[in-house]
């Protein structure tokens, strides 16, 4: 193949002649399957003066998009083949895949030493990193070998390039505590070992099927990293005298560091608990970390500086000896199942090197504080490193005498606003809001602003006793000087460092809660007038945090200016500050008559927070007022909501739209949304005015569901669901709602069907009388479920839902829609039969859930159409497969309606055999009995759970409606500040791994995991009293079909027999009722 070719091609693909760039594409395409197009995209990509980096580039792109799609074939041809083809696939030629992997490191190489390549470079290990994810070990056996020759090289592109396939390897082996389930996933069980033992070179032996991954890590580590340690010592040895050489310096370093970081993502390996490697990495760490920069060759902007290789550099230091410290080295804090295979490294390393990291850390600390640039990320790691010392005893201790210090020098001028934030806060409102707003917040990571307030809480909380009063009397301080002896920022800084502390002064109701009231009347109330805007929205947060702890007021005039504040801030001229005010209006609910009078003076957009917050507080107040205050936010929805869609639009039709939504509104939409299902569910129990609510905010959500306007649906669909929930019946204005939801679903909404759910079940539970009479809406609902479980766009949780529609349809339905059968029967078996098939497509995943989902929609059928569900059946020669599934799992339907279902599916069984006459089943009659007696054993249990589940769940709900005090906590029984603080995240991990331990290999144990009541679903079966109903069909029997009569009962067992005579008993005494008698009177007593 022509590079020639391929350049012209690539040229023709910039054209701005849409035709010319499609008949480049397409031509591309005819390119894929011909042996040579890699190895000639390959020269194509190298440095060359003939070529043009934009071909280059694209090339590049072209490559990795190839190498994702078709590198690896998909799995092997099954039953769910036929359900959803397979993504776009095009094999690659294997002279093409080994032409590959023989030049791709030599080619990144070049790259590397070409300083015009870089954004080639990163596309080309991407490339990398994929064909190493799929082929190493087993197809790529000589990889670690190439790469070792690469690190000898004395060429700086060499070692880059040896060292990003360094980095991709390791990447492969990060959670190593998963990767053989991935291989089982990608071979199958047996090939595992086979192909995990193909993989032997001088250095790396043949592993066991017990636990591959972990030492073929660990040879690595002993193959690989004594010489990665030699390179990174003689990279940091060297002084680079120009800003390119320290680029690259730190580059290098960076590579190094990141191989190191994965290989202890999850596991320590014992090469590198050993003192022997343990000691040299460490002290080349606090090297790296220590390492002082020439400030000339760096970047002179700030984002610029913090994303150079050498900030990478010492970012990963840190982040390594971080993780050495927090996952394997602090014995107190170590989860119950790592004791055992890092206790001795823990004891050793929290007593020899700890304390070292720690003195290093301060030791940066000053020099920070003394003017030295430091990377914000480095910053990050030490504080949670700080954080992480309070928790142990031992490092507790060597912190203890320095926290003051590196509270007052360190920690506070990181939580005061920056310059750049303040102009922001000025220029750039809405920004501002995007990056400090919890709906709004983007990723602080890079920002060690929310780890030093992290640090801060950690501090009161932990060692409350020894750092609480000292750190208010700091903040006391600040404030008190201002504005003689402090800045604005600073005060800012005083704030928010209180505002971190709202919660434990709350708890200490004896000494410090009972001050707050002053502190506030005197340093927070009086910046709501303050010149700085910022200062007015940081008194804001203070009090919403406060507030959110019921903070104790005792002077009534000192309330009435605090909400009168508030209120003011809602119009307030900045809009951070109007937003962090609507933000804090919630948290003043309970002042419940002072706001509602405040509220009719305020634009109501501004208010939804707080309008929901009384709606939910004072639910039964407001019902009074319902009707209107719907009307009202449904008029501000709609105006919103029109306004937004009209933009976006003209912005479709100009080619400008970016598919992004304007953030601000579509908050304010969800939340009047929200608002407005709060008010609905207050009028469950008035349905004059939930109808007349219905009538007024159906348009509204008929716009946003036929305008696709997907970010409003979880809303909106809560709405539509709890409409028809409490109506229970479907209104003429809710059945172009279900056309829109359907065209939704089918046109691009496919994401979000199971937030469409609940809606389309109450439409099924609670329209049959209009769905039986109108076949297009039947025919709907068919679709549905059919796309639902065909789709490759959807989940095993989805299909899931889908079962539930197609149970309710065939249950409520019945006799109505015999054209659903068919395509429920085939489609649920599909999943029936190939459950725990290892070669099914992996878009069509079978959980444990979906399969028992599955297996009750064809029970479903049987009660809904014996005869031509078992036609079906008998056409797929599927009859005995089901039968024997169906009945070796009765025990994992537990539920009330699994029970009564399975019991009305035998009896329409009897009834069909008894119609019939002579039917093959009819001599398994006795099987049928002998289930449904074993379904009668635990129906009394289930019914009487059920009915404590419900009662518990509306217990729970009376108990979250009543106030309950913060506990008073006594700063003088603070038994934590003398010893080590047990870490709360491993009491979960320590629960899981009890978990795993206990976990029965039976998947069966599995699924009553994930089976449990639904007590919102309403079934036709409810109504049924399955001892009645089971009792009239065996005396039908025994009148009518004495014969089959005989071949049901006669072979019971004499403990069967006894079975049968409770159910009969239980049927004449008045059923379920006095089949559960028993075992309530111990429950009412």
């Amino acid at each position: 193949m022509e590079a020639t070719t391929l350049f012209q091609i690539f040229t023709a693909s910039f054209s701005p002649d849409p035709n010319v760039r499609i008949t480049a594409e397409l031509e591309l395409r005819k390119l894929e399957p011909q042996e040579g197009l890699v190895p000639t995209l390959l020269q194509l990509i190298s440095p060359s003066p003939s070529s043009t980096p934009a071909v280059r580039l694209a090339a590049a792109i072209y490559l990795k998009n190839r190498i994702s799609s078709s590198w690896r074939p998909p799995p092997p041809a099954s039953v769910m083949s036929t359900l959803s083809p397979s993504a776009r696939y095009t094999a690659i030629p294997p002279s093409d895949r080994q032409a590959l992997k023989t030049n791709i490191l030599p080619l990144l190489a070049a790259l590397s030493r070409d300083e015009g390549s870089n954004s080639v470079k990163l596309q080309l290990s991407s490339v990398l990193g994929k064909v190493i994810d799929s082929d190493f070990p087993e197809e790529w056996p000589g990889l670690v070998n190439e790469v070792g020759a690469l690190l000898h090289v004395s060429g700086e592109g060499e070692v880059e390039a040896g060292l990003r396939a360094t980095v991709e390897v390791l990447r492969t082996f990060r959670w190593v505590d998963s990767l053989y389930h991935t291989l089982r996933r990608a071979w199958g069980a047996g090939d595992v070992v086979s192909n995990i033992g193909a993989y032997s070179t001088d250095h790396l032996g043949r592993y066991s099927r017990k636990d591959p991954e972990s030492r073929i890590l660990g040879d690595l580590v002993v193959h690989l990293f004594p010489q990665l340690h030699k390179l990174a010592q003689n990279i940091l040895a060297s002084q680079p005298t120009t800003a390119a050489a320290l680029n690259q310096q730190g580059t290098l370093l960076h590579l190094v560091l990141k191989s190191y970081k994965n290989s202890i993502s999850t596991t320590l390996t014992p090469a590198q608990q050993d003192t022997s490697s343990l000691v040299p990495w460490g002290q080349l760490f606090l090297a790296i970390t220590t390492h002082s920069l020439p400030i000339e060759l760096l970047p002179a902007d700030d984002e610029d500086r913090e994303k150079h290789p050498w900030s990478k550099a010492k970012k990963w230091a840190v982040h390594s000896l971080n993780r050495l410290f927090m996952r394997y080295g602090s014995p107190s804090q170590l989860a119950s199942n790592m004791k055992v295979p890092y206790g001795k490294f823990a004891d050793l390393f929290v007593r020899m090197f700890a304390p070292g990291i720690l003195e290093t850390y301060l030791g940066m600390v000053t020099r920070s504080v003394g003017g030295e640039w430091v990377p914000s990320k480095v910053k990050h790691h030490m504080l949670v490193f700080f954080e992480e010392c309070i928790k142990p005893l031992s490092t507790w201790e060597l912190l203890k005498p320095h926290v003051q210090p590196l509270l007052e020098q360190f920690v506070f001028p990181l939580v005061c606003l920056t310059e750049d934030e303040i102009e922001l806060f000025t220029d750039d409102p809405p920004e501002f809001a995007r990056t400090h707003f919890g709906d709004f917040i983007e990723d602080s990571y890079a920002n060690p602003t929310s780890t030093s307030l992290c640090f801060i809480s950690a501090l009161v909380e932990s060692r409350k006793k020894i750092t609480l009063m000292p750190m208010l009397n700091f903040i006391q301080t600040a404030v008190s000087k201002y504005p003689a002896e402090t800045t604005p920022r600073q005060k800012d800084g005083a704030l928010r460092m209180l505002a971190s502390l709202a919660l434990s002064t709350s708890k200490s109701q004896k000494k410090i809660a009972p001050m707050m009231e002053s502190f506030f009347v005197a340093f927070v109330l009086p910046e709501f007038k303050s010149p700085h805007g910022f200062l007015r929205y940081r008194a804001c947060e203070v009090v919403e945090k406060f507030e959110s702890c019921d903070m104790t007021w005792e002077n009534k005039a000192n309330i009435e200016g605090l909400c009168s504040a508030v209120m003011e801030a809602i119009t307030d001229t900045d809009l951070p500050v109007r937003i962090q005010a609507a933000i804090t209006l919630p948290e003043l609910a309970r002042y419940e008559d002072k706001l509602l009078k405040l509220a009719n003076e305020v634009d109501l957009d501004t208010l939804t927070n707080t309008t929901r917050s009384l709606c939910a507080e004072f639910s039964e107040e407001v019902i009074p007022f319902a009707v209107e205050l719907t009307q009202q936010l449904i008029g501000s929805y709609s105006r919103l909501v029109r306004e937004s869609h009209e933009i976006r639009e003209k912005q479709e039709q100009m080619d400008s739209y970016d598919g992004g939504f304007d953030d601000e509104k579509t908050l304010v939409c969800m939340n009047l949304l929200k608002t407005i299902e709060q008010l609905v569910s207050s009028l469950a129990k008035n349905p004059e005015s939930l109808a007349r609510v219905e009538e007024l905010v159906t348009p509204a959500l008929l716009f946003t569901v036929q305008n696709n306007l997907v970010e409003l649906y979880d809303e909106t669909f809560e709405i539509l669901d709890s409409l028809t929930f409490y109506n229970k019946s479907i209104g003429p204005a809710m059945w172009p709602l279900f056309e829109a939801a359907f065209t939704s679903f089918k046109t691009g909404g496919a994401d979000y069907f199971q937030e469409m759910f609940p809606f389309f079940d109450n439409v099924v539970s609670y329209g049959a009388p209009t769905l039986a009479t109108n076949s297009d809406y039947r025919s709907m609902l068919v679709d549905l479920f059919v796309s639902a479980m065909t789709s490759s766009e959807l989940g095993a949780d989805d299909r899931c839902v889908a079962c539930k529609i197609g149970e309710a349809m065939l249950l409520n339905l019945r006799g109505n829609i015999d054209e659903a059968i068919p395509p429920i029967v085939e489609r649920a078996m599909t999943f029936v039969v190939n459950a725990g098939n290892e070669d099914t497509d992996k878009d069509f995943v079978i959980t444990v859930p979906l399969f028992l989902h599955s297996l009750e929609l064809v029970i479903t059928s049987i009660y809904y159409n014996p005869a031509l569900t078992l036609a079906i059946l008998d056409r797929h020669d599927w009859t005995q497969q089901f039968f024997s599934l169906w009945f070796k799992h009765l025990h994992s339907y537990s539920r009330v309606h699994d029970r009564k279902l399975g019991i009305a599916a035998i009896c329409a069984l009897f009834e069909w055999l008894a119609s019939v006459g002579d039917a093959p089943l009819a001599h398994n009659a006795s099987q049928l009995l002998g289930g449904a007696l074993q379904l009668f054993k635990g129906l009394p249990e289930a019914i009487v759970e059920r009915e404590e589940y419900i009662k518990t769940l509306e217990e729970a709900d009376d108990d979250e409606e009543e106030d309950e005090d913060i506990d008073d906590v006594d700063e003088e029984d603070d038994g934590a500040a003398e010893g080590d603080v047990h870490d709360a995240t491993n009491e979960y991990l320590d629960m899981l791994a009890r978990r795993e331990t206990d976990v029965s290999d039976d998947e069966d144990d599995d699924a009553a995991s994930t089976w449990s009541e639904e007590v919102t679903w309403v079934s036709p079966l409810d109504s049924i009293d399955m001892y009645e109903r089971f009792t009239a069909t065996l005396r039908g029997l025994e009148s009518g079909s004495p014969a089959l009569f005989q071949l049901a009962t006669q072979p019971l067992t004499a403990p069967e027999r006894t079975d049968l005579e409770a159910v009969a008993r239980n049927a004449l005494a008045g059923g379920e009722k006095a089949a559960t008698a028993a075992l309530r009177a111990p429950i009412s007593a």
